[in-house]
């Protein structure tokens, strides 16, 4: 079969993932599948699987160069057992059956759905390889792939155990009870997918680290691919002389570690920042703002938008944005995308995690509350430094997280899966 390109692609996959990826992605993770998604298809001919796949109102580049897309008319809701014992963890309580943490177990019962359809594929065409995206999604637990030649790969968006940990120690308005136990149920779930994968693509070298020391596996099989910005659809912009100023956060906000990041600038970095700059406004911008954080929107000095069909103006019109992240783990698209939109970025450690920027040259970095409020007032006040930072950030960008930089690492490792022998991407424990 060829390519779009007419170069004929030496191999045959399927990829399965939660969300059948358009363009824009609305989050990280739509990103990243889409990207990834996009390369494989110059390699190999692909049939996908996706449990959700109706976005109309978004472009569908990648929907014709598939072979087939499947998505159930209908999907196996959870049963009553699996909705209490899911409850049951929430509240920390005892639960029987298997260790699956919450945000496994309440997309079981959709993946039963689609695992069917996935093993007929398997057995009828006996593909090169079948990708699973993201850690979180448990079809390789429900896959019999010993009759095929099939290579399994794990497309992850961060460790899964790490991601949980962080949770469980965020702030206290955030966690729900039992979290730690929750914490040790996703290491169990991960320790034994993870069994089942000939490779795994990390999103960093300290996801890749993570992988290696805390689950034994073989690091040749572990690519890097690490998150990346189209520069082109993010282009560089010279910020505007806004007044009042603006300081943007972009993320989605239904999820806890972006809420937690939100619902702290807006009420302990905004309230010190305005000590000495009374008049600039703070920008929420991402889906699913609870009710508590859209109650903070007045229009004026607190803007709380909600989904948006595109970040990029919210970004343009930005002085600074701030992303003070305290929880979560992987890297940050939403830095990558400030940075290559040419807007001057605050962050705390977390949010800079596993990337190569420099503190004082591409972004300021600060941990208190007190030390962002400071290091955005820097900014607004020294507009030769934001300018400078800007500059060196978005150059970063476009010498290492451009997509079309980080994705050609995946066509040889495939080469090397390929020819590797199956099921070996877990080390063998050492004899006593």
């Amino acid at each position: 079969m060829s390519s779009a390109s007419g170069t004929e692609r030496p191999y045959r996959s399927l990829f399965c993932s939660f969300l059948w990826p358009r363009h824009p992605g609305r989050s990280g993770g739509e990103i990243r599948d889409f990207h990834l998604l996009r390369r494989l298809l110059t390699q190999s001919a692909v049939e996908a699987f996706a449990l959700q796949g109706d976005a109309p109102e978004r472009a569908d580049p990648l929907a014709e160069q598939v072979e087939s897309l499947h998505v159930p008319d209908r999907l196996a809701t959870p049963s009553a057992a699996l909705r209490l014992r899911v409850a049951l963890r929430r509240l920390g309580l005892p639960v029987p059956g298997p260790m699956l943490h919450s945000d496994v177990g309440h997309k079981l019962a959709a993946v039963e759905t689609l695992a069917p359809l996935v093993q007929q594929a398997l057995d009828r065409d006996d593909p090169d390889f079948v990708f699973v995206s993201p850690q979180l999604n448990p079809l390789a637990l429900r896959l019999d792939t010993r009759r095929t030649r099939a290579r399994l790969v794990l497309a992850t968006y961060d460790v899964e155990a790490v991601r949980m940990e962080r949770l469980a120690g965020s702030a206290p308005w955030l966690r729900r009870p039992g979290m730690k136990a929750e914490a040790a149920r996703a290491a169990a779930f991960e320790r034994a997918q993870l069994l089942r994968f000939d490779g795994v693509i990390a999103v960093s070298d300290l996801d890749r680290q993570a992988f290696v020391e805390r689950y034994g596996l073989v690091p040749e099989r572990v690519l890097v691919v690490e998150n990346g910005v189209d520069p082109d659809y993010f282009a560089f912009r010279e910020r505007p002389e806004a007044v009042p100023p603006e300081v943007v956060f972009v993320g989605a906000l239904g999820y806890r570690s972006n809420a937690e990041a939100a619902w702290r600038l807006a009420r302990d970095v905004m309230p010190r920042l305005r000590r000495a700059r009374p008049e600039v406004t703070l920008r929420l911008v991402g889906q699913g703002p609870d009710a508590a954080l859209r109650s903070r929107h007045d229009g004026r000095l607190t803007v709380v938008t909600g989904a948006v069909d595109d970040v990029r103006p919210h970004l343009a019109r930005a002085t600074v944005a701030c992303l003070p992240l305290v929880s979560g783990s992987g890297t940050k698209y939403k830095l990558l995308e400030a940075l290559s939109a040419g807007v001057p970025v605050v962050c705390s450690p977390l949010a800079a995690e596993g990337l190569a920027v420099e503190h004082g040259r591409h972004l300021l970095v600060a941990e208190t509350d007190d030390a962002v409020a400071a290091a955005v007032g820097r900014l607004l006040d020294d507009a030769d430094l934001a300018h400078r930072i800007a500059h060196a950030g978005r150059r970063l960008v476009a010498e290492r997280y451009a997509w079309d930089v980080n994705l050609p690492r995946l066509d040889p490792w495939l080469l090397e899966i390929a020819r590797w022998p199956k099921g070996r991407s877990v080390e063998a424990p050492s004899p006593p």
